[in-house]
């Protein structure tokens, strides 16, 4: 369960990295769905189901690496 709480931030700099390349030239990225989410006076691009995945993908490494 450390695990997952270890992999969250993993998955959101994944997300957060290819958000800003993908969405940067306007694409939404298919099944990605980059979307602009307003944050205070800031603009941040995200994508939920690249978050889920992720977060997973970190999940699973770490757990095998155990």
């Amino acid at each position: 369960m450390i695990n997952f709480f270890k992999a969250i931030p993993l998955g959101g700099l994944l997300t957060w990295v290819v958000c800003i390349f993908a969405g940067s030239g306007g694409a939404s990225g298919g099944q990605l769905d980059i979307r602009p989410i307003e944050i205070v006076d800031h603009t941040v691009l995200w994508s939920w189901p690249l978050f889920g995945i992720g977060t997973l993908l970190a999940w699973g490494i770490m757990s095998l690496q155990k």
